[in-house]
């Protein structure tokens, strides 16, 4: 008879050979297998928060996937701190940008530029945060199926869509509420 512990090692020994044969090098190459690019203005609290949900931190089973975050900030009167950023770890990269338009495009394609990897995620507003599992299941979907086409569903904190929370109360400091009672 075949434990529970045994069969967990066993999917994981199974699951780390498919994602290793279909992201490539090991997590200690120089270039990484999925590439994360991240689009940020003007919101450096949410940004710091969704940023460290791609982190080696957060994430969960991820030891054996190479991977980076490409963080592209259009300048604002309140940008991120490099050196914040940099904590998160090494796969971690910052660019700053002096975009003078209001679309996102420019600072998606300047992102998907400094790219390393041949698998890219693109996160066009930087305010969103990502399950501790999501690396991992891109990972496993790229391993099942290599040409795959990959997306994570976008959720909103609180009753309404952000875009109608304003009018009814909701704010920074009740998203910030939130966010404290989910620990």
């Amino acid at each position: 008879m075949i434990g529970l512990g045994s069969l967990r090692e066993d999917l994981r020994r199974r699951r780390n050979s498919r994602t290793a044969a279909a992201l490539g090098s090991p997590p200690d190459s120089a270039r990484p297998q999925l590439s994360i690019v991240v689009i940020v203005f003007d919101m450096p609290r949410q940004a710091m928060q969704t940023l460290f949900t791609f982190s080696r931190d957060f994430q969960r089973d991820i030891e054996d996937i190479p991977y980076e975050v490409v963080v592209v900030e259009n300048h604002s009167h309140r940008t991120l701190r490099e050196r914040e950023i940099r904590q998160l770890g090494p796969q971690f990269r910052y660019f700053l940008r002096p975009e003078r338009g209001v679309s996102p495009a420019p600072a998606v394609n300047f992102g998907i530029s400094r790219s390393r990897a041949d698998r890219i995620g693109i996160m066009i507003d930087g305010a969103r945060m990502v399950t501790p599992g999501v690396i991992r299941n891109v990972a496993d979907a790229f391993a099942a199926w290599p040409e795959a086409v990959v997306a994570a569903p976008g959720f909103h904190l609180g009753h309404l869509d952000h875009q109608y929370s304003d009018e009814h109360g909701y704010d920074e400091q009740a998203e910030i509420a939130l966010l404290q009672g989910t620990h």
